[in-house]
């Protein structure tokens, strides 16, 4: 028994059915290196995109708080602005305050003139 081939091993490979493993094998790790070379690939183009939308997000964001620094200096310069209109409305009504005071006084004169008989020719 010792003497004995023990029948529960499995005899190598022959020629052909080698050959068609090696094949199969070579053929599998082929593709394997298609797919992973189509995977570093596809990769690298996201990356490229993801970086391409990272940056054009920075531009955005960078224009976005030069237009807010743009709008605060109208804002600042508008509020003065309508601090100068305000005075002027201000200066023109005392303005006309004193025009209808100045009317008033030359009115008065005129009459004061016209009342003394003189017609309005004054003498000394």
């Amino acid at each position: 028994m010792s003497s004995s081939t023990n029948n529960n091993s499995i005899p190598p490979p022959t020629g052909t059915s080698a050959s068609a493993s090696a094949t199969a094998s070579a053929t599998a790790s082929v593709a394997s290196e298609d797919e992973y070379v189509r995977l570093k690939l596809e990769l690298a183009q996201v990356t490229a995109a993801t970086d391409t939308n990272r940056l054009q997000s920075r531009t955005l964001i960078s224009e976005r708080d030069g237009r807010r620094d743009d709008t605060e200096k109208i804002i600042a310069e508008t509020e003065g602005q309508q601090k100068i209109i305000q005075q002027i409305k201000e200066s023109n009504e005392k303005l006309r305050l004193q025009i209808k005071v100045a009317e008033d006084e030359r009115r008065r004169l005129l009459e004061l003139i016209d009342g003394d008989g003189s017609n309005g020719h004054v003498t000394r």
